[in-house]
């Protein structure tokens, strides 16, 4: 005796097999006729992507703004201080920040970090001298030591 659950997988099963093979011999003779015909050979396509009928249509994605890091500076008088580039917070990095701070002169650590302050940039560390030492240490950055200043290479 055997149980009901068995057998019925089992002729499911046998009946899967039996589509398998009809399934294939369709392909193979779909595959000879196009042999036939001139031109380009199709490949074969791997497994689609299913897509639900009730998903929503792709967004199309704009294109990037110009160039949205550095605001435009207003005019300095004569009589005052160079005014920093103000930056949106999280869209320039430390590199970009540093060498933006040293265009307006060489500067030593602590006034560095005063003009990296004073555009907006913000740091993830408690201790941002540490970061500012890695990119200063990096002859990749652009930046020269002379003495205890740095300044645009």
């Amino acid at each position: 005796m055997s149980d009901p659950l068995i057998e019925s997988y089992r002729a499911a099963h046998a009946a899967l097999v039996v589509e398998r093979a009809a399934i294939l011999a369709r392909m193979a003779a779909i595959d000879e006729a196009l042999a036939s015909v001139p031109g380009p050979v199709p490949r074969r396509p791997g497994r689609p992507r299913r897509i639900p009928s009730d998903a929503p249509a792709p967004v199309p994605v704009a294109p990037p703004a110009a160039d949205p890091v550095v605001r435009p500076v207003r005019p300095v008088a004569a009589a005052e201080a160079p005014v920093m580039r103000v930056v949106d917070p999280g869209t320039v990095n430390l590199r970009e920040a540093i060498l933006l701070a040293l265009s307006h002169g060489p500067a030593n650590r602590a006034d560095l970090l005063r003009r990296i302050h004073q555009m907006g940039y913000r740091f993830n560390k408690s201790n941002p001298v540490e970061s500012l030492d890695v990119l200063l240490g990096d002859p990749r950055t652009g930046v020269l030591q002379r003495g205890r200043r740095f300044a645009l290479a």
